[in-house]
């Protein structure tokens, strides 16, 4: 990919576009935090899985450009843990398990605005100019 400015106003523009609020970033790992919106919640009041694998991939793909170059998601899995009702705010933190050449493998933990583990998930990326 292009330099680091490039590459941190990528990251910033991203986040934005995905009501991140990015509080922490390191070659290894993130921490972001996202509003739950009154939308956002499913006929039980819990947040929708997939806003929740949506953020994690996100942040889980932002840890990966800082930690490099960057690349496409090749595959990914979450697993609720706990009920998410009456959340209102997600922190978010990834860090790198592994980092290859060509693939790296990160994790990313969901807490609720409690700050009790609610997800994990995990990502497989491929490296772009390793």
């Amino acid at each position: 990919m292009e330099d680091k400015k490039t590459i941190r106003e990528y990251i910033e523009r991203t986040a934005g576009d995905n009501g991140l609020i990015l509080t922490e970033l390191a070659e290894d790992h993130t921490v972001i935090e996202r509003d739950i919106k009154e939308n956002e919640y499913n006929v039980l009041g819990l947040v929708y899985g997939g806003v929740l694998f949506n953020a994690a991939d996100t942040a889980a793909g932002i840890t990966n450009l800082c930690a490099g170059d960057g690349g496409p998601t090749l595959n990914g899995s979450i697993d609720y843990l706990r009920p998410t009702n009456g959340i209102k705010k997600i922190r978010l933190e990834s860090r790198i398990v592994k980092q290859g050449r060509s693939i790296s493998f990160i994790e990313t933990d969901i807490f609720s605005d409690q700050n009790v583990l609610v997800a994990k998930a995990r990502f497989t990326y491929f490296q772009y100019s390793r």
